[in-house]
């Protein structure tokens, strides 16, 4: 099945890709700190959020009810976890 043919309902795709989502947090997140946010420009400020969520760098600093409030964040947060105390274990 080609990868653009409409298989799943973009409703469904937006709902299970936790995209509207995503994009809720980036446009609150810009508005709180717009300050700092617009002197670098908007379409470098969303590749940056975008891109630190791919990397699973966006759990740093942010609050409990965000690391819990999806799969990703979850996962994310335990990839985080797990690269800054790894070399406790490894040391006894």
């Amino acid at each position: 099945m080609s990868r653009l043919s409409s298989a799943v309902p973009a409703e469904q795709y937006l709902a299970d890709s936790q995209v509207l989502f995503y994009l809720n947090d980036a446009v609150t997140q810009l508005l709180d700190h717009k300050e700092e946010y617009t002197q670098f420009g908007l379409v470098r400020y969303f590749a940056e959020y975008f891109s630190s969520v791919k990397n699973s760098n966006h759990v740093l600093f942010r609050e409990f009810n965000y690391l819990t409030s999806t799969q990703h964040n979850r996962a994310s947060f335990i990839r985080v976890f797990w690269r800054c105390f790894r070399q406790i274990g490894k040391s006894g």
